[in-house]
């Protein structure tokens, strides 16, 4: 992603998936809180290879009992 047409497409292809909340898009990263029933990573990242961007899931557990 290099430009700010770059991260809007990444933002509009992850904004309003069910179950999951993007917190941020950066230049080569963007943040999404999921619910418990909420995608996959790997589903995720596939809405935005599909945008046209390289994408890889990595999942960061934030639950704390």
């Amino acid at each position: 992603m290099t430009c700010g047409h770059c991260l809007r497409a990444v933002q509009q292809a992850l904004t309003g998936v069910a179950g999951a909340e993007v917190q941020t898009v950066q230049m080569g990263r963007a943040v999404v809180q999921v619910a418990p029933d909420g995608p996959t990573g790997e589903v995720l990242a596939h809405l935005v290879t599909d945008a046209g961007y390289h994408a890889t899931a990595t999942v960061v557990d934030a639950h704390h009992d």
